[in-house]
């Protein structure tokens, strides 16, 4: 058949031509995860001394430390309002806590600075697990989404070859593609998950 022609099919049968294109947008989707979880794992490796310190300073809790003016009470108002450790302090968020002014924020402030300049990059040390762990799951839903728009194709297909039996023919053909591409991205989901993801479509 040549292009005009199929081109004439397509026009008269649309639903089966925009499933077609929804395959094929979600094949491409898939095929550019690959290179996607690897810029992504570049990056990470490039801010790997800006996740430590990150990391370090979620470690430094403000109950622990001894900051004049700041005992149990103002330490529990300070959590009240999501600020725990010197990775939570900021001088707008501690100016929002009540019994904070200007002089206890900016104690508050100078106590972070200084856990700053205690932090000592590691550059031979792994990159933190829980970043990497992100970006699996990053990549996951991306899968998942994948997945889910390629059921709800294959559901468009099948209303349509109940709706057009003239073109029931093309309509399994396409079908049957579009069933291995979703069972291709199942099985890579499983294989890289350990459970196959739920449509929530």
């Amino acid at each position: 058949m040549d292009a005009a022609a199929e081109l004439e099919q397509a026009n008269r049968f649309p639903e089966h031509a925009a499933a077609r294109a929804a395959v094929t947008q979600a094949s491409r989707r898939w095929d550019v995860l690959p290179s996607l979880w690897a810029e992504r794992y570049r990056q990470l490796e490039k801010n790997k001394r800006q996740e430590q310190l990150r990391q370090f300073l979620q470690a430094q809790l403000i109950e622990a430390a001894r900051i004049k003016g700041i005992g149990p009470g103002r330490v529990a108002m300070l959590s009240a309002y999501g600020i725990d450790t010197a990775g939570d302090v900021e001088i707008q968020r501690v100016q929002q806590v009540p019994q904070f002014g200007s002089v206890l924020a900016n104690r508050l402030v100078a106590w972070r600075q200084e856990r700053e300049r205690a932090f000592v990059y590691d550059p031979s040390r792994p990159l933190p697990r829980e970043a990497v762990i992100r970006l699996e799951k990053e990549i996951v839903d991306a899968q998942w989404r994948i997945v889910d728009d390629l059921r709800r194709v294959l559901r468009a297909l099948q209303a349509a070859q109940a709706s057009e039996p003239a073109a029931a023919a093309t309509a399994a053909q396409r079908l049957r593609a579009a069933k291995l591409v979703l069972l291709q991205a199942e099985a890579d989901v499983l294989a890289a998950t350990g459970r196959l993801p739920t449509y929530t479509g």
